[in-house]
């Protein structure tokens, strides 16, 4: 139905007197996801880590920086682009040919608007999502009589058919939206998706703004019109709970890229990716006799504006390896501290430490003298000690202690993340704990 092959949506932070772009916010990167016809594929994580976003592009809400979403794609056609290796590569020969026919992101407008009642969106919060001037017979007709479907009266009584489908009256059709309750405007709001005949509706939390009876109803309702209609679902929802209910497969997603993908019964059975067991650890226990192992992370999630090397995931992660991405910023502000005789009498051997230089995938230590080669071993020998400790695994990832031009050099391995492999029968993960997982290094 929909696939999203290398998406990435990067926002640009503007700064400075003549409003530059000084980073880049990377809300999506690089996000394969295929939606088969008919199925619910939820999509879950911690706020802000670009749910929302993939939605809106998969709707070509807003363009993508890169990468493409393929539309009512065959699946032998979808597995030749996907075996041909990264988008960069195929800009020539059958494959960027099959990308070029089913790709809705180089569509044009006129072309794109042809395929806009197939593709709808339930948005979060029913209070904003309704025009607050509009009657709903209007609201209801307004898809009909954009996209040509229906003339002005046709579409009236297409609206009060859509709306007795959700369970409300035609009478609700001459009321304004803040004449409703928060679970009426939802059903009108699912309404005006449904009223244009779509085949895929993206669901972005559709039911967090609401009571917890009125959850119920919505979600029941959602799945009444699936089976009648055969439609498609993207749900996006911080509710373990509703995906398990509702969805077919999901899809776990970590600062901007997805990180374990199943079916649903797998993934709450064997959960493989140490987010993940956090996430499912955090469902609340119905049994108040029953008591469930709660996964605390430590620190917060870090910035999409400059995220960890390697996996994304290892400055949280208790099952951390040497080879998931350790960099020299994650020890910069520790050598600081380790290496300056002034501050650490372990490092009294050495001269003044200036200065602390993030080269790359090398730290560079600069002291107030040129380093000689009983300063490099007095710096080796301090790494070892602490990456002996029980919290020293991001010293372990330093392989070499060099001198380069008078200054000492802790040479870090290449960090790489983790590509998202199938470790069983339809079992993604993006993690070194499994074999399947390419590790640098590790021969195959």
């Amino acid at each position: 139905m929909l696939a999203a092959r290398g998406l990435t949506k990067h926002f640009a932070v503007k700064g400075g007197l003549l409003q530059r772009t000084v980073a880049k916010v990377r809300a999506v990167d690089d996000v394969d996801l295929a939606i088969h016809r008919g199925e619910t594929v939820a999509l879950v994580g911690e706020s802000g880590c670009g749910k929302t976003t993939l939605g809106r592009l998969l709707l070509r809400l807003i363009e993508p920086t890169q990468g493409d979403v393929l539309f009512n794609i065959p699946e032998e056609d979808y597995e030749r682009i996907r075996t041909r290796g990264e988008p960069d590569s195929m800009e020539d020969g059958p494959a960027s040919d099959l990308v070029r026919r089913y790709s809705m992101s180089r569509l044009r407008r006129r072309s794109m608007k042809s395929l806009r009642r197939f593709l709808q969106p339930v948005f979060q919060d029913p209070f904003t999502s309704l025009d607050p001037r509009m009657l709903i017979k209007d609201i209801l007709a307004e898809p009909l009589i954009v996209n040509g479907i229906a003339t002005r009266q046709e579409a009236y009584e297409l609206g009060a058919k859509q709306l007795q489908e959700v369970g409300l009256r035609p009478e609700h059709l001459y009321r304004f939206p803040h004449e409703f309750s928060g679970g009426q405007r939802q059903r009108i709001a699912i309404a005006r998706a449904l009223v244009s005949e779509p085949e895929f509706l993206m669901l972005d939390e559709p039911t967090s703004a609401l009571d917890v009876s009125v959850q119920a109803q919505i979600l029941n309702l959602l799945l009444d019109i699936q089976q009648k209609q055969g439609l498609t679902y993207l749900l996006i929802t911080h509710n373990l709970s509703v995906v398990r209910h509702m969805a077919d497969r999901v899809a776990v997603m970590y600062l901007g890229r997805i990180v374990e993908r199943a079916p649903t019964a797998e993934l709450f059975a064997n959960p493989l990716h140490p987010y993940t067991k956090a996430l499912l650890s955090a469902i609340p226990v119905p049994d108040p006799s029953r008591r469930r192992e709660r996964i605390i992370l430590p620190g917060e999630v870090p910035s999409p504006i400059n995220p960890p090397s390697g996996c994304r995931f290892h400055t949280r992660c208790g099952f951390v390896l040497v080879h998931c991405g350790w960099s020299p910023r994650d020890i910069a502000s520790i050598a600081t501290h380790l290496f300056d005789p002034s501050r650490n009498p372990d490092a009294a051997d050495l001269t003044k430490l200036d200065e602390v230089v993030i080269q790359g995938d090398r730290l560079l230590l600069e002291y107030h003298t040129p380093a000689t080669e009983e300063h490099r071993q007095r710096v080796e020998r301090l790494v070892k000690a602490r990456a002996d400790l029980p919290d020293g695994i991001r010293f372990r990832a330093i392989q070499q202690v060099a001198i380069d031009d008078g200054r000492i050099v802790l040479e870090f391995l290449h960090p790489m993340e983790p590509s998202l492999d199938e470790v069983s029968n339809g079992h993604f993960v993006s993690c070194y704990l499994y074999p399947n997982t390419a590790i640098p290094g590790r021969p195959q």
